[in-house]
């Protein structure tokens, strides 16, 4: 796989607030990279390193499905143990895999 994946055309957007402020998340258009092998690009901006990632699959659903759940993944990563939520929810709204650690505070 080349190293150098561009984000293309942008396909959704979704802007996020965190404690140290805007969080952008741009997805690009799913694409067949291989023969039976799909990849969709994915940038965060405005929390550290914004390099262009990718998730892949077996065709673009899954390679689109898979690229939700990496930014999920990522923006927990990014941000453990500060707020980052969309649109007044409670959370980023991108599913995640991974849990978020145990505050030490107690519950509200």
């Amino acid at each position: 796989m080349n190293d150098t994946i561009e984000l293309g055309q942008v396909i959704a957007e979704r802007i996020l607030r965190s404690d140290a402020g805007e969080v952008r998340v741009r997805i690009g258009l799913p694409k067949e990279h291989d023969q039976d092998f799909y990849i969709t690009p994915y940038q965060i901006l405005g929390a550290g390193n914004e390099k262009i990632r990718y998730a892949g699959g077996m065709d673009a659903v899954q390679s689109l499905q898979l690229a939700f759940e990496m930014i999920g993944n990522d923006l927990q990563q990014r941000f453990p143990k500060s707020n980052i939520v969309w649109r007044g929810a409670k959370d980023h709204g991108f599913r995640t895999t991974h849990r978020r650690p145990q505050s030490d505070a107690p519950p509200d």
